[in-house]
């Protein structure tokens, strides 16, 4: 089981290189530094839509690559 933790993780951190770096930003802000919505649009300087379609795209190209 353990192995097959690394291997996935290792799919994941691979995947994550082919992200644009506004994709990988917003996951990184999401899901390692628990921000918010909108305290990611503020820091970005973008719409909350933004934010949403930024993570989007990020999430399907995870789920396409794993």
């Amino acid at each position: 089981m353990e192995n097959l933790h690394t291997e996935v993780m290792a799919k994941v951190m691979g995947t994550l290189q082919i992200l644009t770096p506004r994709e990988r930003e917003v996951i990184r802000l999401l899901y390692l530094n628990e921000m918010t919505v909108e305290e990611i649009a503020a820091k970005m300087g973008v719409k909350k839509t933004r934010v949403y379609n930024l993570k989007s795209n990020a999430l399907k190209v995870i789920k396409n690559n794993i």
